[in-house]
């Protein structure tokens, strides 16, 4: 007989206590207190836990401590261990044991543990939110730089250098939108030397790509030009074309409609198109290589309506929304670009409606520095009818949607 699932399991010790989501998360909030640490609020919390207790995903190791603790349980009852030893025995992680078992400093079976587990931590990156992340990441990450510390074969390195140039970067990312650029600036630049020292075109090219979010962000425009085109050079040198080509070129074209260069966006868009037909799914590497095929079109909206091409915009951005999952996060950068492009063919009040309907249902997790870009860029275009009934509303409601939250 199969072992009950770790989602069983919750749903198990959680009606034994005679709990529930709100309870259970007010006992998790004082473990992670007693630790000195915060987590987000309530209502992204019972998102989680939901997805948790119905088997959609696995909890980080963080957040299954918090769980044991708070449900009184072991990692062993939870399902949470299942190495087959006990809570006693206070081992090690698994790659920490594999490094114990074999005979060189760090060999090929610990890095594939902790491969295995970036590969998780990767698949976790788009959907979770940060607040969440950082814990489990940041111990994966002071784990690989204790063993670079070491002496491994050139093989073995070569892979741990990969290893910590990903963790460095969903580090970068995570603290970009937890608000930290200087941090996130600072991981980024150890990432990709981490990426050259493992000579992995793919990764720097992820590393340089999310640098080119972040220069952006700041409004040095040129600055992130130039850092997607050197990913779009390192990610040429692969032997695969994926779907991380596809998501580089939109990204590219996106930048340049931003610049005001219809012909260069339409040309990066062919290329995003290209990319998408020729990728290799079988390629595919988790955590860097992310972008769906379904995106495109909302990558393509943005962009006409950036162009002020409000008829393209408006089609694309729509398809987009038909294409998305109803979970997916950049559902909301293309509500508010179609909503932009609302305000650009004077639809007021249905424009205002979107946005406003868009930015009640946002939580603060989702309200990262880059979809905060996306609610400034409409908030300028509708500044352009500020006379307008359907605008004055729409501000009275939204007093101090307009200001950047970002330090920079």
């Amino acid at each position: 007989m199969d072992a009950p699932s770790i989602g069983t399991r919750l749903r198990a010790a959680m009606k034994e206590q005679g709990s529930s989501y709100t309870k259970l998360i007010a006992a998790m909030r004082r473990v992670a207190a007693a630790r000195g640490e915060a987590l987000p609020e309530t209502r992204s919390l019972v998102t989680t836990l939901s997805r948790w207790f119905n088997d959609h995903e696995r909890p980080s190791e963080f957040y299954q401590d918090l769980l044991c603790e708070a449900l009184s349980k072991s990692r062993v009852q939870l399902g949470f261990d299942d190495r087959g030893h006990s809570e006693d025995e206070g081992g090690a992680e698994p790659e920490d044991l594999a490094r114990v078992l074999e005979a060189s400093n760090l060999g090929p079976l610990a890095i594939s543990q902790m491969e295995a587990k970036l590969s998780r931590r990767g698949e976790e990156l788009p959907s979770t939110p940060p607040a969440m992340l950082r814990r489990p990441l940041l111990d994966d990450y002071r784990r690989v730089v204790a063993w670079l510390g070491g002496s491994q074969p050139a093989a073995e390195r070569r892979r741990l250098y990969t290893v910590a140039a990903q963790l460095a970067g969903m580090a970068g990312t995570v603290f970009f939108d937890l608000r930290e650029p200087a941090r996130a600036e600072a991981y980024y630049h150890v990432a990709l030397k981490a990426a050259g020292e493992a000579g992995d075109e793919a990764a720097a090219a992820w590393v340089l790509a999310n640098i080119s979010y972040l220069e952006a962000y700041r409004g040095a425009m040129p600055a992130a030009l130039q850092a997607v085109q050197e990913a779009a050079a390192r990610a040429a040198r692969c032997a695969d074309v994926t779907t991380q080509h596809a998501w580089l070129a939109a990204l590219e074209a996106e930048l340049h409609a931003g610049l005001g260069d219809a012909g260069a966006t339409r040309v990066a868009l062919q290329r995003a198109e290209q990319a998408v037909e020729q990728a290799r799914p079988e390629a595919r590497r988790a955590g860097i290589d992310f972008f769906a095929p379904e995106r495109l079109p909302g990558y393509m909206g943005s962009c006409f309506m950036l162009l002020g091409q409000s008829r393209l915009a408006y089609e694309y951005s729509a398809e987009a929304l038909k294409l998305l999952s109803p979970r997916a996060k950049s559902r909301w950068f293309v509500r508010l670009d179609l909503a932009t492009t609302l305000v650009q063919q004077r639809e007021l009040e249905q424009a205002s409606s979107l946005a406003g309907a868009s930015l009640t249902a946002l939580s603060e997790d989702d309200w990262t520095p880059w979809l905060e870009q996306r609610v400034l860029d409409f908030c300028q275009a509708l500044r352009h009818f500020g006379s307008a009934h359907a605008v004055q509303a729409f501000n009275e409601q939204f007093p101090n949607i307009g200001s950047k939250r970002l330090s920079r």
